[in-house]
């Protein structure tokens, strides 16, 4: 396994959260249908994973069955909150993952564009994007940088729900984060609302970790 796919995937973490660690796959906590389809806490609500807060677009919130959290690693799934947390998200139907990947991660992975978007059109990237592990399921359709943020647009038809879906790299802090959008209505989300939700949800992760 490449060093890329060592840092994204989490190898070095224990077990029980190496699996929540696979990065920019639509991991067992979404993919099996647990996460529920509303969070729980309150929007104004603070929450950190891995020493870093979980930004959260507005009208999402963080699903607190999903926390995951060991040492300097961790992972949150948010979803529309429910009525009363905060105004509803304009893609309500749609859930965010992070994933928070040990202190230093950042420093072990080429973050730039070209060499994440050849990880990920390479055999071993599709097959971590898959949420079966199957490359073959995995259509990479678009890679683009900006701010630091690297991001994909893909279809993985191994997914629960089908459609267009979005994986993002960035650091923060020294740690390897990867955040994660997918539709989960019917027809799922159009590309420039996808476009549009995951630059919210990287500018908020950015803004609530700045200094």
């Amino acid at each position: 396994m490449s060093e890329t796919a060592q840092a994204i995937c989490g190898q070095s973490t224990p077990p029980s959260l190496a699996r929540l660690l696979l990065g920019l796959c639509f991991i067992c906590l979404i993919a099996s249908g647990c996460v529920a389809p509303s969070g729980t806490g309150g929007q104004g609500e603070a929450v950190s994973i891995g020493g870093l807060q979980v930004g959260r677009p507005s009208g999402f919130c963080v699903v607190k069955q999903s926390l995951v959290e060991q040492a300097t690693t961790g992972f949150a799934a948010l979803a529309p909150c429910s009525p009363g947390s905060a105004v509803q998200s304009p893609a309500a139907s749609a859930v965010l993952t992070v994933t928070v990947g040990e202190t230093g991660t950042a420093n072990t992975v080429d973050l730039s564009g070209p060499a994440l978007g050849a990880y990920f059109t390479s055999p071993e990237g599709l097959v971590t994007l898959s949420s079966e592990g199957r490359a073959g399921s995995v259509r990479v359709h678009e890679v683009w940088q900006s701010n630091g943020v690297v991001t994909l647009r893909l279809t993985d038809n191994s997914a629960r729900w089908p459609g267009l879906s979005w994986r993002a790299v960035l650091a923060l802090q020294g740690h390897l984060v990867t955040l994660t959008l997918q539709g989960t209505g019917q027809t799922g989300l159009t590309e420039i609302e996808g476009r549009r939700l995951m630059g919210r949800f990287a500018t908020a992760m950015r803004r609530a970790n700045a200094g």
